[in-house]
C-alpha cells in the first residue's frame, strides 16, 4: 500500500493512500505539536519531533508507536530553567 504522510501544527499525522485516493485513519502522537518528520528507510519507521523534545517512532505498516525517546530533560540547566 502506498501513503504520503504529512502534518500541520496538531498531534497528529495525516496519511493519505495513494492507490484509493482517500485518507486513512491518521496517528496520533503524545505531544500538543510536530516539528519534523522523516521516514527511516533501513528499519522502515517514521520518526517525528516534537516541541516538547520528544521524538517519536512509527511502524506504519501496522499503525503502532514503536518507541518514544524523551531529550528535553537533559536540554534545561537545573539553575535557570533556560534552554543551554
Amino acid at each position: 500500500m502506498r501513503e504520503i504522510f504529512f502534518f500541520f501544527c496538531s498531534s497528529e499525522i495525516y496519511r493519505l493512500n495513494l492507490e484509493q485516493g482517500q485518507f486513512l485513519e491518521p496517528l496520533t502522537t503524545s505531544s500538543p505539536s510536530l516539528t519534523c518528520c522523516e521516514f527511516n528507510d533501513h528499519h522502515q519507521l517514521f520518526v517525528c519531533g516534537t516541541v516538547d523534545g520528544r521524538i517519536e517512532a512509527w511502524d506504519h505498516r501496522d499503525r503502532s508507536r514503536a518507541g518514544i525517546l524523551d531529550c528535553a530533560p537533559h536540554a534545561l540547566s537545573d539553575d535557570t530553567a533556560e534552554w543551554v
